[in-house]
């Protein structure tokens, strides 16, 4: 697992590795000057014995330049090596939002937004360890020791034994305090992501949760979270303090082996004292670079958890791939012909076939849970049909790539989403460069100019994260006018009037007629008075087509239709009563009111 990670991490790299290369090689270079320090006093030490002052001037000399030039060739290995890990992180973070946007929706449906927020800012965060820090300062902690004792061995091989004693006892150590490691971290990060998702999800639903139980269940199971995780991780430290107690003493005792071994080889007149000087002075280096490569190695288990979530991410089944993106349609006449789909094994649609006129206006309904929103994500190509097809100007959604498919439809669903940002660039979203009268345009196509220039300053207002400051109806017509700037030539309306006031519904309906046979619209609703006179209706029930026709028709040939309309006609006609009239607290007795205007084709 560990090389797979480490593999695919060099290979995230790309165009920089060959700046990643020089990093390494430099910090490794940098370890070189800051050993040679210890042979070069060793050999001007003993060049002085001899009488050679010119070698120990030499010897001193060089000495003094590597302390200075290690800490520059270190500090050029950290610029360069973070300016890759910037590189590297920026490009895989553009990647990733790429891949989401190729995603069905399914895979966001199926996870928390906390989740996909860690794995995306988080989790790639994490790989900066690798690339800045690791793999450089990896390297060179792995040549520091070794390098160490071959400069032993070369002037003393006993004194270099003596120097490597530690080592089997701090990979003992160590291989205790690593006993289980993967999998513990593996449930570090899942209880971390855990405790960030239910977090998130807290924040998301504040003004929800306090109008109802004040949020105490989410903040409960938060709270229990964290001490789980609380216990685990003190748990986990526990485990390890002994051997890490025991690694810490192992990498500090070299001498506790080397000076023995230096004063029995003196006394013996086997080596001499500047010797064991040089052996004391370098195999002081070699515990420190074995406790890092101790942490490298639990941050590497960090850094592939990490690296694993992301390669998942990557590996994820895309939206159909093989669409081209030149490919434009003829005409933007729709065609679903027996399109099924399915999700997690459930049949979400099956066997749905109708067709859609150029230019014309077709309304969905249905009960909710009917298939209403699949068949416009199938449209959309944010998931692609299980079975049949779906067909714009004549070919299947397939050969055309999902940029293709969006650059032709605009969407406004009920759930709007604005950015923290101001009126203007909200209606101009995605299209840089859009001049003031195009924007102003498509706002007084939406019924929203009005109150946009009634903001206190008008088109620049700040309206905060997701139009706070703006009400929902007033959000929606934002919406409508950002949709209306594309000037897509397919409109999709995906219960876009269902938070609605009537005031707002009209104004919403009064710029949808404007689009009537110049666009091809789609109304997704519930509210069968709002679409009556649309060009068709399709209506779904249970994944499947029930009905498809005018009004009239539907009304003549469907039971569920008729039941539906004449709910809506007596919900829409009501007025509560008196006890002393029905002999209830409150009744609803029905009233006849006028419905609401139906939507009227504009030719």
């Amino acid at each position: 697992m560990a090389d797979s990670s480490f593999s695919r991490l060099i290979a995230l790299a790309g165009p920089h590795r060959r700046r990643l290369i020089i990093a390494c090689s430099l910090a490794v270079l940098s370890t070189a000057f800051a050993i040679a320090p210890y042979l070069l006093v060793y050999l001007a030490i003993e060049a002085h014995r001899a009488g050679d002052a010119s070698m120990t001037w030499f010897g001193a000399g060089a000495a003094a330049a590597c302390l200075v030039l290690r800490p520059l060739l270190f500090g050029l290995s950290t610029g360069i090596a973070h300016a890759v890990s910037f590189d590297t992180l920026a490009a895989l973070r553009n990647t990733l939002l790429a891949k989401l946007a190729r995603l069905p929706l399914g895979y966001f449906t199926a996870r928390q937004t906390g989740a996909l927020k860690r794995l995306v800012n988080e989790n790639v965060e994490i790989l900066e360890l690798f690339f800045s820090h690791q793999l450089p300062d990896l390297l060179s902690t792995l040549v520091a020791p070794l390098a160490t004792l071959v400069l032993l061995a070369f002037v003393d091989w006993r004194l270099a034994l003596a120097a490597a004693a530690i080592i089997p006892v701090a990979w003992l150590a160590n291989a205790l305090i690593m006993s289980g490691h993967g999998e513990k971290i593996g449930r570090y990060f899942q209880m971390q992501g855990r405790i960030n998702a239910t977090l998130v999800e807290y924040l998301q639903g504040i003004e929800s949760l306090k109008t109802a139980d004040g949020g105490k269940a989410t903040l409960e199971r938060f709270h229990r979270d964290v001490e789980a995780f609380n216990r685990f991780s003190d748990d986990w430290r526990k485990s390890w303090m002994g051997p890490w107690a025991l690694f810490s003493v192992a990498t500090g005792a070299s001498l506790l082996f080397v000076v023995p071994v230096g004063l029995a080889l003196i006394a013996a007149g086997a080596t001499g004292p500047s010797v064991l000087l040089f052996a004391v002075l370098a195999s002081t280096g070699i515990g420190a670079p074995i406790i890092k490569l101790m942490l490298y190695t639990e941050i590497f288990l960090r850094v592939s958890k990490a690296e694993e979530s992301v390669h998942t991410l990557l590996n994820e089944k895309e939206i159909g791939a093989g669409g081209q993106t030149g490919l434009a349609p003829a005409h933007f006449a729709i065609s679903f012909q027996d399109a099924g789909y399915a999700e997690n094994g459930r049949d979400i649609l099956a066997g749905v076939t109708f067709d859609i006129a150029e230019n014309s206006v077709t309304a969905i309904v249905g009960p909710s849970g009917a298939g209403k929103t699949a068949l416009i994500r199938l449209l959309a190509r944010y998931a692609d049909p299980t079975s049949g097809a779906v067909l714009i100007g004549g070919r299947n959604v397939r050969d055309y790539s999902l940029e293709a498919v969006l650059e032709n439809i605009a969407i406004i669903s009920q759930d709007v989403f604005l950015f923290e940002a101001s009126v203007a660039d909200n209606i101009s979203v995605g299209r840089k460069g859009t001049s003031p009268e195009a924007i102003r345009a498509a706002a007084g196509m939406a019924n929203a100019d009005a109150f946009i220039e009634a903001l206190p300053q008008g088109y620049d207002t700040m309206i905060g994260g997701n139009g706070t400051r703006l009400s929902g109806g007033e959000r929606q017509r934002i919406s409508l006018a950002r949709a209306l700037l594309r000037d897509a030539p397919v409109l999709v309306m995906d219960e876009a009037t269902s938070h609605v006031d009537p005031l707002t519904e009209a104004l919403i309906q009064e710029a949808i007629n404007k689009l009537a046979g110049r666009k091809t619209v789609i109304i997704v609703s519930h509210r069968l008075d709002s679409i009556a006179r649309c060009d068709r209706i399709v209506l779904m029930n249970d994944g499947r087509m029930a009905a498809y026709g005018t009004h009239e028709e539907l009304l003549a040939a469907s039971n569920l239709y008729r039941a539906m309309w004449e709910l809506q006609e007596r919900n829409l006609t009501w007025t509560l009563t008196g006890e002393e009239e029905t002999g209830l607290p409150l009744a609803a007795e029905p009233r006849r009111q006028a419905p609401q205007p139906a939507m009227e084709r504009v030719q």
